[in-house]
């Protein structure tokens, strides 16, 4: 949870890493969507966005597979520069479209006490 004063506009994201699967290309799955990590290493520094989502499956072939549920957040970047690990960063808002650049009118306003969550589930 965070609380600020209501209406006060915001964007908040997280950026935790996994390290990936030297032997086989890893698929990420949300909303029906397969994404490899070819595809995200094509995104280069925009990250590929994933909007709309509150939850992210990753199929780590020789690793666990990871299940991951936010809350609040509404939407993903995956990022990486290597093939050994990924970024998956649950966010507010993706602003690397160009009519999303850091102003006022694509922010969320806060609420007053607005809610987050963030859990990781190891699949076995």
């Amino acid at each position: 949870m965070f609380q600020s004063e209501e209406g006060m506009p915001f964007m908040l994201g997280y950026h935790p890493a996994f390290l990936l699967s030297d032997t086989c290309e890893e698929i990420i799955i949300s909303n029906h969507q397969k994404i490899v990590l070819k595809d995200v290493l094509n995104a280069g520094s925009d990250a590929f966005p994933v909007l709309g989502s509150d939850e992210i499956l990753l199929i780590n072939c020789d690793k666990k597979n990871l299940q991951i549920n936010t809350k609040g957040f509404h939407n993903f970047m995956l990022w990486t520069e290597v093939n050994n690990m990924i970024c998956i960063e649950p966010i507010t808002q993706y602003t690397s479209f160009t009519n999303q650049q850091f102003s006022e009118e694509n922010m969320r306003l806060s609420k007053g006490k607005n809610y987050f969550s963030f859990k990781i589930k190891v699949l076995e």
